[in-house]
Formats: C-alpha cells, sequence, structure tokens
C-alpha cells in the first residue's frame, strides 16, 4: 500500500485487550474510531489499561469502545469522567448481564 492508514469500521481488539497484542504501531496502521474489546475479564484479567489508553488516544476523532461484558476492568472507562472529556470516548455495554452486545455499523 501507499502507507496510508487502512479504513475500517470495526476493529475487534486481538486478544482481549492485552497490551502486547495492541501496539502503537497496529493502530496507527488503521483508521478506526469504533473497537470491540471481547473479554469477560476472569482468566487473565483483560483487558489491559495501557491497551484501552492507546485506543482512547489513536488517532483524530472520538473513539466508541464497545465491550461485551461489563466488569471491572471495562466499567472503570465509564466512569473516568476526566478520561472521556479529555480523550473524546464513550463506552457500550450490553444492556444486561444476559443480552448480547449488539453494535450497528
Amino acid at each position: 500500500g501507499d502507507g496510508s492508514p487502512f479504513p475500517i469500521d470495526l476493529f475487534k481488539v486481538p486478544h482481549h485487550g492485552s497490551q502486547a497484542n495492541v501496539t502503537r504501531e497496529l493502530l496507527a496502521a488503521l483508521d478506526c474510531t469504533e473497537f470491540l474489546i471481547s473479554t469477560d475479564g476472569s482468566r487473565f484479567g483483560h483487558p489491559d489499561e495501557i491497551a484501552i489508553a492507546r485506543l482512547i488516544t489513536s488517532g483524530p476523532g472520538a473513539k466508541v469502545l464497545h465491550f461485551n461484558y461489563r466488569q471491572q476492568r471495562t466499567s472503570v472507562w465509564e466512569e473516568r469522567e476526566n478520561a472521556q472529556q479529555r480523550h473524546t470516548y464513550i463506552c457500550r455495554f450490553p444492556d444486561d448481564d444476559e443480552s448480547p452486545l449488539i453494535i450497528n455499523l
């Protein structure tokens, strides 16, 4: 390619939001503002805080973080009002613990 970031509508974050797999280099290669983080956090404690910070600070534009579970390591990002205002992002979760996350693109 010509080195320009690849445009995509939604990026499913690799390895449940592991900081080793969500690198600045990977995000620089993408033109994307919506990210899906798929993990209940039970096995490895994902998503990593550093990985989420990289997502919300990557590239221009407001970000949308789609979490398929509301749990301690995901709901904290919704509670950080100062971070949301500073980096312009919102969090989306399933309506309840029984419902799947539905993403309309």
